[in-house]
């Protein structure tokens, strides 16, 4: 039996988020009005979460003005 499990997101800035969606293994990225599902396969959360990050940073994000709760996990469920 498949089951496909829950995304986790991260939250940035407003309407800023990084998901990793388990069942294709990319990372979708929501930044600044726009959302791009990711064409490089990841492995895992982590990596996903950093391809998003390094993908924001290129369209602008400075992590160093978000403060620290920028790393912080929220589940869906």
């Amino acid at each position: 039996m498949n089951v496909a499990v829950a995304p986790v997101k991260t939250t940035y800035e407003p309407g800023m988020k990084i998901s990793y969606d388990r069942v294709s293994m990319r990372a979708v990225v929501s930044f600044r009005g726009r959302i791009m599902a990711l064409s490089q396969n990841c492995m895992s959360e982590t990596e996903a979460v950093t391809q998003g990050e390094a993908h924001c940073r290129h369209l602008g994000w400075n992590l160093a003005t978000q403060g620290n709760s920028a790393r912080k996990f929220r589940s869906l469920w």
